[in-house]
């Protein structure tokens, strides 16, 4: 087993747009994966890729000082497209930002694979998120979708044979999914192999302490589970991901 706790997106690990994860069965039941995924790429400018075309939402000029290696994957990232309808309740309406806009940034820092999250713009309508899984090579991109319970088994399988690998459950922007929805998702994509992603708060993750501790597949923790300066490890949030790590790996 092994935890990876990131400040960056590129990271060279087969196991986050791979089959590994399903085929070898790594997981215990109580495995927690903490991790920062893909931050929002920069200001709303553009700047000059690698040959010369404009870069959407990216900051900067200038091509990586440090070579990222083979197949580095940008852990987090969203599409956006104003042809699909926004969910209602949806606080964050960002501008688009297409898979084309998303091949230039690629070939700007030189990441290969990518793994799609469906943004919370879209609610459970992850039909952009689809399309968008069907513009990239299956062997080197994955996504994450967001459901609710009454999402069907067949839905579940069309997810998955699109190249779909976990859920998000955000619970900072709320609407489309909340926190009594973690036990039965959670116990129905395990049987899938995936994994679930949680966007919460700091005191949203302390107050829910136990219902991590009843979650039998991988969670991943967006934004270093969102510890806040200056309290840090003294947060309660920390004693919970602390203890969540020991549980799963001693």
């Amino acid at each position: 087993m092994s935890i990876v706790v990131r400040s960056n997106v590129y990271l060279p690990v087969s196991w986050l747009v791979t089959e590994t994860m399903v085929e070898e069965d790594r997981w215990s039941r109580r495995s927690l994966l903490m991790t920062v995924p893909g931050l929002a790429i920069g200001a709303a400018q553009f700047v000059c890729g690698e040959d010369g075309q404009p870069v959407k939402w990216s900051s900067g000029s200038e091509q990586p000082k440090t070579k990222v290696p083979p197949n580095a994957a940008d852990c987090h990232h969203h599409i956006y497209d104003a042809r699909y309808p926004a969910d209602p309740k949806a606080v964050l309406r960002p501008g688009d930002a297409t898979v084309a806009d998303y091949r230039l940034l690629q070939k700007r820092l030189g990441t290969t694979r990518n793994v799609i999250v469906q943004p919370s713009t879209y609610g459970v309508d992850n039909r952009l998120l689809l399309e968008a899984l069907g513009h990239f090579d299956y062997a080197s991109a994955r996504g994450v979708a967001v459901v609710n319970t009454t999402i069907a088994d067949a839905e579940l399988k069309q997810l998955h044979a699109a190249g779909v690998r976990g859920i998000r459950l955000n619970l900072v922007q709320a609407g489309a999914t909340t926190l009594d929805m973690v036990d039965p998702l959670s116990k129905r994509v395990a049987a899938l192999g995936w994994h679930i992603q949680v966007n919460a708060a700091a005191a949203q993750i302390a107050a829910a302490r136990d219902d991590w501790n009843c979650v039998p597949c991988p969670i991943v923790l967006d934004h270093l589970g969102h510890i806040p300066e200056p309290q840090g490890i003294r947060h309660p949030a920390f004693g919970v991901i602390r203890a969540l790590l020991w549980l799963a790996f001693g």
